[in-house]
């Protein structure tokens, strides 16, 4: 039975600190997860989120709902990876600019200690393309243990910055399918 405990522990561990790798940063505001690492974060907000929709009124139950599709259709996606995919998590608090001007404007919904400029305010689920030089950006989602009121336009404005700085095209189409198209319009106009 010891051995069993023992042997169950060591997976624990060793599996832990497989599926919990250190983002690598990539660019001054993105920085790039394992799919590993996504595995864990995208059904953990997930049930971030069921928790949260249990206890709120009507009129925001149905904006958690919303989130939660967002989750569970990121999970899907993971289920379903494809060898080109990009998980990029957006850190723009990176920059003491931007940190002050919306610092006190941040809120976090659960209690974690990580330093909040390491935290990503949004993930993007890539894909990339080698053969035209492209980052199709397939999803967008919101962090929703952290919320702070941030102009999407900076976040636009980073995306165009990273892809310049790596000689890709940035391809948004596969926006205008999802999220009802919100974010082929956010990024567009």
């Amino acid at each position: 039975m010891v051995f069993y405990k023992a042997i169950s522990i060591i997976f624990l561990l060793f599996s832990n600190n497989y599926s919990l790798k250190i983002p690598e940063r990539i660019h001054y505001s993105f920085v790039k997860h394992p799919e590993s690492t996504m595995f864990s974060i995208f059904p953990n907000m997930y049930k971030y989120l069921d928790s949260k929709s249990k206890k709120i009124d009507y009129n925001h139950n149905e904006m958690m709902n919303t989130y939660k599709s967002i989750y569970k259709d990121a999970c899907v996606y993971l289920l379903n990876k494809k060898n080109n995919s990009v998980y990029l998590g957006w850190v723009p608090f990176h920059n003491e600019t931007i940190l002050e001007k919306y610092y006190k404007n941040i809120t976090k919904k659960m209690d974690f200690e990580t330093n909040i400029k390491n935290v990503p305010l949004y993930y993007l689920i890539c894909e990339s393309n080698s053969f035209n030089n492209t980052l199709e950006i397939k999803k967008i989602l919101c962090n929703p243990t952290i919320e702070v009121n941030i102009d999407l336009q900076l976040l636009k404005s980073h995306l165009l910055n990273f892809t310049k700085e790596y000689n890709t095209t940035l391809e948004l189409s596969p926006l205008k399918n999802y999220d009802s198209g919100r974010w082929y319009l956010v990024f567009n106009y």
